[in-house]
């Protein structure tokens, strides 16, 4: 007498599939997304608003500090200026050794702001628009692609109650 039993082989064809991300993790991955996006977006316009519509202004210096980074460190001021209309308006930005070992308080210091918004300025010396723009919109895709994850089905794995076909593998036990 012989007794024939089928089981089925499941062979993994590509990548394994893991433990999808909970709802709870999906959540923080899209605001952290979109967290990027608005960060990215915001300096793009920034420097965009500083290259096209920068004008030159003259500041003076209220203080000079440092501050320690990976690269060694950066030097910055703090500066004020009154436009033409009478308004007092504050800013910082990078400036350059050789400037912060020269500067002190009341000291004139070349800008550049946005007449339209005073607030958006930086020292003239170091400008760098052009890469910070490039910088921005580099980044501007891996902040969409963060979102995209979080916002992602998992399309990839079957469903539990139909399983995949497999290789049909009789057994015969005699």
């Amino acid at each position: 007498m012989e007794f024939h039993k089928t089981f089925k082989i499941r062979i993994s064809a590509g990548r394994p599939v893991g433990k999808p991300i909970s709802p709870a993790g999906r959540f923080f991955l899209a605001g952290v997304g979109i967290f990027l996006l608005w960060l990215n977006g915001n300096q793009f316009w920034h420097e965009y608003l500083l290259y096209h519509y920068g004008a030159p202004w003259q500041a003076k210096v209220t203080s000079t500090y440092w501050t320690s980074g990976k690269g060694g460190p950066r030097y910055r001021a703090r500066y004020s200026f009154t436009l033409p209309s009478g308004v007092h308006v504050g800013g910082r930005g990078a400036i350059s050794r050789a400037t912060y070992s020269t500067l002190k308080p009341g000291d004139p210091l070349g800008i550049r702001y946005v007449p339209a918004d005073p607030r958006i300025s930086e020292p003239a010396e170091l400008s760098f628009n052009v890469r910070n723009m490039t910088l921005a919109a580099v980044f501007f895709p891996v902040s969409l692609s963060v979102i995209l994850i979080a916002l992602r089905r998992k399309a990839d794995a079957p469903p539990e109650n139909n399983p995949s076909p497999g290789l049909n593998a009789p057994t015969i036990i005699r």
